[in-house]
């Protein structure tokens, strides 16, 4: 049997489940907004957390809604279940044992500075940096079981980009719950002050938040210079990343690995405590620049905007950055081993 035609054919059935998308569990997401608005709250609860102890504890607490929900909706049984959350990471092991056949599991780390409740059982884990993959040996996992990937792969986009207008198009981004509103509403209202605003348009992406969505359209009619459209949920994130010349964007690890891979310069203008890693990547990959306070974030994409030469040059860092995005052959490495039980007992 030809593995690659085996993983990657027609015959794949991928299902995805959100751990928070039902039952008392969804009152979880609004508690992390409520931490999120105070930076010393936050931090506290993250530092509070970050231990095995606790992770674990935590876990066992909400184990019965979590298995619940995960259970209702995997009727029947999968080859592999994959995790890409750390709140899921935590049962995926256990989700498995509940099948008469057993799916291989594996947790994609997507925090390049993780948290301990990344480690929880499984078969593999994936991780996007050298300190993810030293907190992940602490952790007492064997080398055979972690994937080293500086960057996690996405889509590249196929699409040709479409031709631009003479406007510098910036696509934007708060994050799906919406945590960042009031920073990006500050840094594009300083932005509609600038000089460069009337060169530009940016296009806000909101995701299924509705109630973003409706104030970003009503932001869009307050502001005097700059052009802004305001998007719900799209499903070619990566081909806009890849068409806009800038992503100003809540520094979520998902968001920048999509802009990095598009090979978009990124301002990064806020972040939660545990992705202060990903702008720190931002620097070292030098494609892109990131503060937390509005102001700043607004001068640094002023200045880019105003100096196209400098746009440019970071468009060249971006697109280097690119280059090192792992493909097809990385996602055979990992899945290989997952599926390689399976591919024994169908032969």
């Amino acid at each position: 049997m030809d593995l690659g035609a085996a993983l990657f054919g027609d015959g794949v059935d991928q299902r995805r489940t959100d751990i928070y998308a039902g039952g008392p569990l969804t009152t979880l997401p609004l508690l992390s907004r409520l931490r999120y608005n105070s930076a010393l709250l936050w931090k506290t609860f993250f530092a509070g957390t970050d231990s095995k102890v606790v992770s674990r504890a935590l876990a066992a607490s909400l184990r019965p809604l979590a298995m619940r929900r995960l259970r209702a909706s995997l009727p029947e049984a999968p080859d592999m279940l994959v995790a890409v959350h750390f709140g899921t990471a935590q049962y995926v092991n256990a989700l498995a044992g509940q099948f008469a056949r057993r799916p291989a599991t594996a947790v994609v780390v997507t925090d390049y500075q993780p948290h301990w409740a990344w480690f929880a059982p499984a078969d593999h884990y994936v991780v996007p940096s050298r300190e993810a993959e030293q907190r992940a040996l602490e952790s007492g996992l064997k080398p055979e079981q972690i994937v080293r990937v500086d960057l996690l792969p996405c889509r590249l986009p196929d699409a040709p980009v479409p031709a631009r207008s003479g406007r510098v198009r910036v696509l934007a981004a708060a994050g799906a719950d919406g945590s960042s509103e009031g920073r990006l509403v500050s840094v594009l209202r300083a932005l509609d002050r600038s000089a460069a605003a009337k060169d530009v348009e940016v296009e806000a992406v909101c995701g299924r938040n509705g109630a973003l969505l409706g104030r970003m359209k009503k932001l869009a009619g307050a502001l005097e210079n700059l052009r802004l459209t305001a998007s719900g949920y799209v499903g070619d994130l990566p081909d806009r990343l890849r068409s806009a010349d800038v992503a100003l964007l809540r520094a979520s690890p998902q968001t920048v690995t999509e802009a990095i891979a598009a090979g978009t310069p990124v301002v990064a203008f806020d972040w939660l405590a545990h992705e202060a890693g990903n702008a720190t990547l931002l620097q070292h990959l030098q494609c892109g620049f990131a503060s937390r306070k509005p102001a700043e974030a607004a001068a640094m994409l002023s200045r880019l905007l105003e100096d196209r030469a400098a746009l440019r040059e970071l468009q060249r860092s971006a697109a280097a950055a690119a280059d090192r995005v792992p493909g097809l052959a990385f996602a055979q490495r990992f899945f290989a081993p997952l599926a390689a039980a399976r591919l024994r007992e169908a032969a």
